[in-house]
């Protein structure tokens, strides 16, 4: 045999092994939404880790601050300047104010910050685009609200009369079109006198172009987000109970 001759052994990726390092080496060939069956299970931990663990927390906020910084800034552009600046004020008086947030509390590049952090730490953000009257004294009479994932209600499956199909709360068209989201009306986790009156089961039909679903997508097909601490979870966790036992 030739010394230039590799073995078909040594030809193989080594990743594909089979040896006593490999034999307890659970490798399911599941899907990408297989994978993250229950994504609540994974932001939860993710969630409490980011609480109470300073190296989580420390590394959302350092995401969050290398892709938003200040956020999108906008510089309107017409051939007719006076028509521009009008547009750059109302820019500024909607964007630069909290008129732009459902809830009154931040300005778009807070909006933006929070979206990012939910992404990062719960995996997926929510964002509803809210259209509202002219007496609601708007400089334009449009909000966006950022939900967490927990809004989406996830027990609605089923197929539909018209060929289309609702899962895991998202429903789709015949060609596999997102259409509308299922969303609860209040946050299942709120323990608030609001919550109670409606009950766990209060959800409503959302069509899919008043929601802007963001997430991270890793796999094709993937129809939710998970926590882009899910890799490092139980490292951490580890690391916590292991600092306790020593101290």
């Amino acid at each position: 045999m030739s010394s230039n001759v590799i073995p078909l052994k040594k030809r193989h990726y080594e990743a594909a092994s089979r040896s006593t390092r490999t034999k307890n080496w659970v490798a399911p060939a599941s899907d990408a939404n297989t994978a993250i069956i229950d994504p609540a299970i994974i932001r939860n931990r993710a969630r409490d880790l980011v609480r109470n663990n300073p190296w989580a927390a420390k590394g959302v906020s350092v995401i969050v601050n290398n892709t938003i910084g200040q956020g999108i800034r906008c510089q309107w552009q017409a051939k007719n300047k006076r028509k521009a600046a009008q547009v750059q004020k109302l820019w500024k008086s909607w964007a630069e104010s909290t008129q732009c947030d459902a809830q009154g509390l931040s300005n778009f590049a807070g909006i933006q910050q929070t979206v990012m952090r939910s992404v990062a730490e719960s995996g997926e953000c929510l964002v509803r685009l809210r259209t509202r009257l002219a007496k609601d004294g708007l400089a334009v009479p449009f909000q966006i609200q950022a939900l967490e994932p927990d809004f989406l209600y996830p027990y609605k499956d089923g197929v539909l009369e018209n060929g289309g199909y609702i899962q895991r709360g998202i429903e789709y068209n015949a060609i596999g079109q997102r259409v509308a989201y299922y969303l609860y009306k209040t946050h299942p986790g709120s323990t608030g006198r609001y919550y109670s009156s409606f009950g766990d089961a209060s959800f409503s039909r959302v069509p899919a172009y008043e929601v802007i679903h963001c997430f991270r997508v890793d796999r094709p097909g993937q129809e939710r987000g998970v926590s882009w601490l899910a890799p490092v979870i139980f490292r951490l966790r580890e690391l916590d109970i292991f600092e306790d036992a020593f101290l």
